[in-house]
């Protein structure tokens, strides 16, 4: 009996220590784990570019990174400009490491989701981006990063690649719309495999993606050699069929250019298209649009006798559009009558007769353009 005692003594004292190893592991992890120091791993990784195409972090970037199935916050401590980041904890818990591997994903999104395996990674590409002079906008950048559990250090890769367009001509840009001509996925909820990061697919999502260039919009240059500078994220992506782009100025105008030849977008790879002249570029004539007051779209009195069939009325993003199965040859009478609300409006080329009274008591009207 005194034996056993002696013997169950041994075994209490054994498990005490293998505890406090294991809070002093815990404890020491957790110390050292506050902190991380991010690099770029692929030559043309960034989330700020400037004209030198240089390699930059931007104040309050944040990445999600994953120790365990738990979603963590690091932040961003430093100045914009600096090509070595670290990002220190932005959550009070302490979690306890159940991989072998740690995961990063830039930037931080609530709704990233790593599988219990680690196989596969669940995150978001933003449907609309942000201008921003010269380089693609704020979080729009998707990069991924891996490192071992005892390792502080993150090397970035990019998981998208890049289309950059440039415009010129007498224009103020509102927004910039690019899809592919097949219906491609581009944007939305997307899952990717962590040991192969160009491989991945959607599992639901938008078939464009909107450049936003804000309120006031974005003035072009005049000229071919100041055109400016227009940088979309994309995915890779094979656009079978080519891809259009739909450029709405802020008047409500908008320019639509399309090519039909395949084109492919590859994970970490700029491609710059050659500078348009969106005074030469084709408006469709089967749209009408139109900016309104209190933005929200107007009441259309009738949608017959416009030359074509009428297909939808939207109003989204601050823009009204009304399409029709082909070329809209007139604008019949008291169409728009009594749209008060109605502040812009844009009629195809193809129109050749507007009646009389089709804008009447359309007080706040400021422009009919072609």
């Amino acid at each position: 009996m005194k034996k056993l005692n002696i013997i169950l003594f041994l075994f209490t004292v054994l498990l005490s220590g293998c505890s406090k190893e294991e809070q002093a592991l815990d404890i020491q992890y957790q110390k050292d784990k506050d902190t991380f120091y991010a690099t770029f791993g692929d030559t043309q990784t960034r989330t700020y570019v400037e004209q030198d195409v240089n390699q930059y972090w931007t104040n309050g970037d944040e990445i999600s990174l994953f120790t365990s199935t738990t979603n963590q916050s690091y932040i961003f401590k430093g100045t914009t400009g600096s090509k070595y980041a670290t990002f220190e904890k932005n959550h009070k818990e302490n979690i306890r490491p159940s991989f072998s591997t740690i995961y990063a994903l830039y930037p931080y999104n609530s709704s990233t989701t790593i599988s219990n395996n680690c196989a596969t990674i669940v995150y978001e590409c933003p449907a609309i981006q942000k201008y921003s002079p010269d380089s693609f906008g704020p979080g729009a950048n998707t990069m991924y990063a891996t490192s071992n559990i005892n390792d502080n250090t993150l090397s970035f890769r990019n998981l998208c690649g890049f289309i950059r367009f440039k415009l010129y001509g007498d224009a103020t840009i509102r927004s910039i719309e690019l899809k592919g001509n097949k219906g491609e996925l581009i944007a939305g909820k997307s899952e990717k495999y962590t040991y192969n990061i160009s491989r991945g697919w959607f599992t639901g999502g938008s078939t464009s993606i909107t450049l936003d260039c804000g309120e006031n919009g974005v003035k072009l240059g005049t000229t071919e050699q100041t055109a400016t500078a227009f940088w979309f994220v994309v995915p890779p992506v094979v656009f079978n069929k080519g891809f259009s782009i739909d450029i709405t100025t802020t008047d409500g105008t908008v320019i639509t250019k399309t090519t039909l030849k395949y084109y492919e977008v590859k994970r970490n790879e700029l491609k710059t298209m050659a500078a348009l002249d969106v005074n030469k570029i084709k408006r469709p004539t089967n749209e009408i649009r139109y900016t309104s007051t209190n933005n929200y779209g107007i009441n259309l009195q009738h949608t017959e006798a416009f030359g074509a069939n009428f297909v939808s009325h939207i109003y989204d993003n601050g823009l009204g559009i009304i399409r029709f199965d082909n070329d809209i040859t007139a604008i019949p009478i008291d169409a728009f009558q009594n749209c008060t609300t109605l502040k812009t409006i844009t009629l195809p080329e193809s129109v050749t007769f507007i009646a009389k009274k089709s804008f009447l008591g359309c007080s706040n009207l400021e422009g009919c353009g072609r």
